[in-house]
């Protein structure tokens, strides 16, 4: 954390707009794992009059870095003292709508950091278990380094666009682009969880249906 030489305002005006402060609606959900969470524009709603109530001001900075975005959060206080923190966040997807995403998800969690406010719901650390997804032992014995790797790359990829609540359709062409093999889409497989598997055999479905009817 960076801050101004002294911070004694600033935290005696937080102080205050936290004790007004109520934690954001749960206005979305997650298509994916069907939980609910706040958006950017919630948690805003939720803190920017209660903040700008006591003489505070939130800037957020972006930058490039790595394949990934960075966030700077500056709150400020109208007496001109200041605390930052920078969140990097990765991009799943190297365009600009994996860029969108990057920079909306950062800026919603380190405005609810350093707000102390909660805007999604309370799993019991089963989100982080489901973020850290492993194959299935033996899943790649058929496939070379070169496969392997590559798959891995790809299922990374996947799992980032899911627990970035991208749309469905990201992962499910990434995939596709890939020209995955047999042996190396079962290893793929086994790297997803049941609601992403679910959410891309449903999307293929509808793929197929859509084909088909175009078709008749």
């Amino acid at each position: 954390m960076y801050k101004s030489e002294s911070i004694e305002h600033l935290a005696v005006a937080l102080a205050k707009a936290q004790a007004e402060m109520e934690n954001p609606s749960f206005d979305t959900q997650n298509p994916f794992f069907k939980n609910k969470y706040a958006s950017l524009a919630a948690v805003r709603d939720a803190v920017i009059p209660c903040l700008a109530k006591q003489g505070l001001s939130v800037v957020q900075l972006l930058g490039h870095k790595e394949g990934g975005i960075t966030c700077e959060t500056v709150l400020i206080h109208s007496s001109g003292q200041w605390l930052s923190e920078t969140l990097y966040m990765p991009s799943a997807k190297q365009d600009a709508q994996g860029f969108g995403s990057a920079i909306t998800y950062s800026r919603r969690y380190a405005l609810m950091a350093i707000c102390g406010v909660v805007g999604d719901e309370d799993d019991d650390g089963q989100g982080a278990v489901k973020a850290k997804i492993t194959p299935t032992a033996g899943a790649h014995e058929a496939l070379t380094k070169e496969q392997i790797k590559k798959v891995d790359t790809v299922a990374s990829n996947v799992i980032d666009m899911f627990h970035a609540e991208r749309d469905v359709s990201e992962p499910y062409n990434l995939i596709e682009l890939a020209l995955l093999d047999n042996e190396e889409r079962i290893y793929l497989w086994t790297w997803l969880d049941s609601k992403m598997r679910s959410a891309l055999k449903a999307y293929d479905a509808a793929v197929k249906a859509s084909k088909t009817k175009a078709k008749a």
